[in-house]
């Protein structure tokens, strides 16, 4: 998760996860100005049924460096 090296804690997979699953968390924010303005989330998601490898993995940045969460 590459906004995870960006900003250590605003996002990461959640483990443990199950074969057909894969969580996620954001960090929330609101802006105080006008509380009801929508936010609008961009995601790219590759899907594979490759193994897991150094190409095809779920990770997040943590430490310095990035951890599976497969």
């Amino acid at each position: 998760m590459l906004e995870s090296q960006k900003n250590p804690g605003g996002s990461q997979f959640v483990s443990p996860r199950t074969d057909d699953t894969l969580r996620f968390f954001l960090s929330a924010f609101q802006f105080t100005s006008d509380p009801d303005t929508p936010v609008f989330l961009h995601c790219k998601l590759y899907v594979t049924s490759e193994d897991p490898g150094p190409m095809h993995k779920s990770c997040t940045y943590r430490e310095n460096r990035y951890a599976d969460t497969s």
